[in-house]
């Protein structure tokens, strides 16, 4: 693999901009001494170094410089950029810098040497009086990479909805184009209803351990956003919240003390019941009811879209719990019905319009290169509504929703992975609280030591490798427990032997 490495810094004590020098072309450059498939061959194709001190010809032919870290600065389609922040200053007396890296995809972190992870490479240096040469530098990279994660959860929409999943029934291709990139689980599964997915998903537990109501995401509770805002990442949500406790007597999370840095959501305390035209919408503290021309779900993407433009240099977590295609089954903007008569095409059309968002999102990463640098998932919170009948090779499949069934819980799962072959189907078991650890070894991030989860990662599967594919899952399902009418000490057996 070819990296070019570019060094520049600005001459000392008043010099002006660096000479030109004779750069060496990509065969006359040297090798950066690693392990396999870490060896590879460095470049220099932009401004050379320039020094302050000595001249060139005082520099030992085999010198060496530290460089003490790198962070990512900027990534993108192929390409790595690093900023400078600390080297031997006996070696090459650097004011400022900047070394870009250009990676082909399943580049391998250099944390995982053996060793300092350090490597010698050949570099032009220039001097204050414009003289240039060839010498041996030695990088020691601390981090190489901190991918952006952009996650999506569907609502109310199960896995026979899907092109990727052999459906003609829905107009998946969006969607279908991810999943043919990269890798489609065929036995995922959620918890049967909203908020109960919603925890799983956000805190990686299962529901017999820490659910509390309908509606309700316990405020201590350490969350997929926590892990990616210590871990130095800029955090959003956009779309559904349902987690700050509107439906009960308990107390829930708003989504900014839940580890998310900005989000713009539907269905917080402060919202009303619009989602979809005309939708109540709060973002960042500020309730904005929008007009009856205004469809909800293109302002949530319009919000993510900014979102990622305004962090595009990374890292970034956004998350997606989307309003489509929830009830009420009304025609999205485009619909081919555009009445509200026909119940099964208006969930037709929804369906559509959440694959045509996606879509957008997909296409703005693209645009700013950095696909190659975005590890993207799609899910769904539950099955699809009771009342839809749809059809997967010529066979019915009745929606389950709010039921712990296969029609009630088993979802799409699609997930993009830079590097990833693509076109891969694998039949492995997955639980909605094998997202957090997933993503969490995806991006090195650690998990609090106090922190007792019931997820298994398949990031291994997601990069080709066998794994440890789980052999059950066990699903608690007590969506509304605080009910009066159900709150009898008889009813929470389970709750009580696993939390006590």
């Amino acid at each position: 693999m070819v990296l070019p490495l570019v060094i520049s810094s600005c001459g000392g004590e008043g010099d002006g901009p660096a000479t030109e020098a004779q750069l060496p072309t990509e065969s006359e450059a040297a090798e950066i001494v690693g392990e396999e498939p870490q060896a590879v061959t460095a470049v220099v194709d932009a401004m050379p170094l320039v020094v302050a001190g000595p001249s060139v010809a005082d520099y030992p032919e085999n010198g060496t410089s530290t460089v003490a870290s790198y962070s990512p600065d900027r990534v993108g389609a192929d390409e790595i950029r690093w900023t400078l922040s600390g080297i031997d200053a006996d070696a090459f007396a650097i004011t400022a810098g900047a070394i870009e890296f250009r990676t082909p995809p399943n580049y391998e972190n250099p944390a995982d040497h053996d060793g300092d992870n350090e490597y010698r490479v050949e570099v032009v240096v220039t001097d204050s009086a414009g003289t240039s040469g060839t010498k041996v530098v030695t990088i020691k990279v601390t981090d190489v990479w901190d991918p952006n994660v952009v996650l999506f959860l569907a609502d109310d929409v199960g896995y026979e909805a899907f092109g990727a999943y052999g459906s003609t029934q829905y107009r998946t291709p969006r969607l279908d184009e991810i999943a043919e990139a990269g890798v489609r689980f065929t036995n995922a599964y959620s918890k049967p209803g909203c908020t109960p997915s919603r925890v799983a998903l956000m805190t990686g537990k299962s529901n017999v351990r820490n659910y509390a109501d309908w509606s309700v995401l316990l405020p201590e509770e350490y969350t997929i956003a926590d892990l990616f805002r210590e871990a130095g990442y800029a955090t959003a949500i956009t779309g559904k919240w349902q987690l700050d406790g509107g439906e009960s007597k308990i107390s829930g999370v708003a989504a900014d003390e839940s580890g998310f840095d900005t989000y713009c959501l539907w269905n917080t305390l402060q919202t009303g019941p619009s989602r979809y035209w005309g939708p109540s919408i709060e973002c960042d503290g500020q309730v904005i009811n929008r007009t009856s021309d205004v469809y909800g779900p293109d302002v949530f993407t319009d919000f993510l879209l900014e979102f990622v433009e305004s962090n595009r240099d990374g890292p970034f977590f956004a998350y997606y719990p989307m309003v489509l295609p929830h009830y009420p089954l009304v025609p999205p903007p485009n619909a081919q019905c555009s009445t509200d008569d026909d119940k099964r095409c208006n969930f037709e059309d929804m369906v559509a319009r959440m694959d045509y968002n996606v879509g957008r999102i997909y296409d703005r990463l693209a645009d700013l290169r950095l696909l190659d640098n975005t590890i993207l998932i799609f899910t769904s919170d539950n099955g699809t509504l009771k009342s839809l009948v749809s059809y997967l090779d010529g066979e019915a499949i009745y929606g389950d929703k709010s039921l712990p069934t296969d029609g009630g819980t088993r979802v799409p799962l699609i997930a993009l992975v830079p590097g990833d072959g693509g076109g891969r189907v694998l039949d492995d078991l997955v639980d909605f609280t094998d997202i957090l650890p997933t993503l969490a070894e995806a991006v090195g991030a650690t998990i609090p030591e106090d922190i007792a989860l019931d997820g298994v990662s398949f990031w291994q599967q997601l990069n080709g490798n066998p794994g440890q594919p789980r052999e059950w899952i066990y699903t608690y399902y007590f969506p509304r427990p605080y009910k009066e009418i159900f709150n009898t000490p008889t009813r929470h057996p389970e709750v009580a032997y696993v939390r006590d």
